[in-house]
């Protein structure tokens, strides 16, 4: 069985390039082997960093791919510069052999350059000639044409037929840029035949990035509360189906609300849906350990708990959980003060707030006879939403993590975040998660990293 060779550039953000390929691929129950031509770090609203691999590296992939498998075909993507259209050129065989499809990728959707202009003139001179068929969109017809975008469909075919004339056998010019009810397709190939190809219009979902943030309203009697949020999810205003916006890692860390007295934790640069939003659901882990509690050194006068002291699981009692023995959770709904408004163009923090010093919160109390004080732990109610007036002035707590990435201009770095163990362990060891997060520098307001500790 055949296999098509994919070439193209790894999106991490999973939206496009190899991922995608490789996913709409097997759908079609098509098995792919794939050469890497860039690494990118890339959010639905920048690209953040590229990494170019290394021209040598590609044609090396290239050469195993074709001793590994029978290649069927060859879809070539993201190239990124001269030196990589030229290792792909030189690599491939002659498209009389094998069909080549070229998806001529020049810019991200959010913005970011994919391909430098030497690399799109070799792509031109060199590679278009090599190619079965070519698939640009609107936009990308212009550019390697060195036109404006054309406008009717006249224009529109008029370009087509100046691509088929640098080189390959057909030209599959995409209208998903275009206006209008119908997306129509253009599919020009030999003897300049045109065939027009009609589909309804689906509407995008657009998306906006929104800062979920955690907080405290302080208490003065724990040194530790420590709880284990399992997933967060909005509720569309007007009723529609809730969307999940994080969900913890499978070792779910715990963190302490007691260090984010005028401090927000920040759980993730969430991809939120654009829409309007009334209320938020936390999950909260209920099994015993999942809530840990340490008295404060200093606790007011009358506190039953001992200065110091951990509580033990077995006296600590959560209210409300749900489900079966070792997969308790309680679910706590809030409902926002004010909708939470999230646009494709602007960034409208969620902080979700625990009032730590809730009367109802944490509740001591000894039952007759028994000498030991029980606390009961209840989460609704004491959970409110606290609107952020302005995101340039919120002020994060310690973020642990590794830095994984420096932006090119240095507007950014990225950060692959860990958490403490709680309760607290000698030596402090991190829990690991899969969230990345980018941190943007801001010329304006200025923004201010220390304790950057080097490891």
């Amino acid at each position: 069985m055949s296999a098509v060779l994919v070439i193209a550039g790894a999106d991490s953000s999973g939206g496009a390039g190899l991922t995608r390929d490789v996913r709409v691929l097997a759908h079609f129950d098509t098995d792919t082997v794939c050469a890497i031509t860039a690494v990118t770090a890339q959010s639905n609203s920048r690209v953040a960093a590229v990494h170019h691999v290394p021209p040598d590296i590609i044609r090396a992939q290239i050469g195993a791919a074709f001793e590994t498998r029978v290649i069927g075909a060859v879809k070539i993507g993201m190239l990124g510069n001269r030196a990589t259209v030229e290792a792909v050129v030189e690599s491939l065989p002659p498209r009389e052999s094998v069909p080549v499809v070229l998806d001529p990728v020049l810019v991200a959707s959010c913005g970011g350059l994919l391909l430098d202009e030497d690399g799109r003139q070799t792509l031109v001179e060199r590679l278009l000639p090599r190619v079965t068929l070519v698939t640009p969109n609107v936009p990308e017809a212009a550019a390697l044409l060195g036109e404006k975008p054309a406008a009717g469909e006249s224009s529109l075919i008029g370009q087509a037929l100046r691509l088929l004339a640098l080189g390959p056998r057909a030209v599959l010019l995409k209208g998903g840029h275009a206006t209008g009810a119908e997306a129509v397709d253009w599919l020009i190939s030999g003897q300049q035949s045109v065939r027009r190809i009609t589909a309804p219009r689906i509407p995008a979902t657009l998306r906006g990035n929104v800062p979920l943030v955690l907080s405290d309203a302080s208490s003065e009697d724990w040194a530790t509360i420590g709880v284990k949020i399992l997933g967060i999810s909005l509720t569309p205003q007007g009723g529609a189906s809730a969307v999940t916006v994080y969900t913890a890692p499978a070792q779910a860390p715990m963190v302490n609300l007691e260090q984010l007295d005028q401090l927000g934790e920040i759980l993730g640069n969430v991809s939120v849906p654009v829409g309007t939003y009334s209320a938020a659901t936390l999950t909260i882990s209920a099994n015993p350990g999942d809530v840990a509690l340490t008295v404060a050194a200093d606790p007011e006068a009358g506190f039953s708990g001992t200065p110091g002291a951990t509580i033990p699981a077995s006296q600590i009692q959560i209210q409300g959980a749900q489900g079966a023995a070792g997969t308790l959770t309680v679910p706590v709904k809030v409902t926002f003060d004010s909708p939470l408004v999230v646009s494709a163009s602007q960034n409208n923090a969620l902080d979700l707030e625990f009032d730590l010093g809730h009367p109802a919160f944490i509740v001591g109390h000894t039952p007759p006879g028994a000498g030991t004080t029980l606390w009961a732990v209840n989460f609704n109610g004491p959970v409110r939403h606290r609107p952020i007036p302005d995101i340039s002035y919120l002020v994060l707590r310690h973020l642990y993590g590794s830095v994984t990435a420096v932006a090119s201009d240095n507007t950014s770095i990225t950060i692959t975040k860990a958490l403490p163990t709680l309760p607290v362990m000698n030596p402090e060891t991190p829990v690991s998660t899969s969230q990345s997060l980018q941190i943007l520098a801001d010329a304006a307001n200025g923004t201010i990293f220390y304790d950057l500790d080097a490891h």
